[in-house]
């Protein structure tokens, strides 16, 4: 019972999104609190932009969406231009 608990807990984990502090790209490195400036020289292209909202719709700040590997690697910047989350998403 106890192996099936923990196998479950794991597979959950591994198809879970990781948040971390920084995310290196090549030989740099983004941090949480980077400007967006900084992080588009550093990464390159991005996959995607998106914006994200409260929950009352209202504009927050967005998302920047870079493809690496076999992972997604979300970095959300809020409306001071800074970097506030990072995450990744193993495909």
């Amino acid at each position: 019972m106890k192996r099936g608990i923990v196998l479950a807990a794991g597979l959950a984990l591994a198809f879970a999104a990781a948040a971390s502090d920084s995310v290196r790209f090549g030989n740099q490195l983004v941090v949480l609190g980077d400007a967006e400036a900084h992080v588009l020289k550093v990464a390159g292209r991005l996959s995607l932009r998106a914006d994200v909202q409260n929950q009352y719709g209202a504009v927050v700040g967005h998302r920047l969406d870079y493809d690496v590997g076999n992972k997604t690697v979300s970095i959300y910047v809020g409306q001071d231009g800074r970097v506030t989350k990072i995450a990744e998403t193993y495909n």
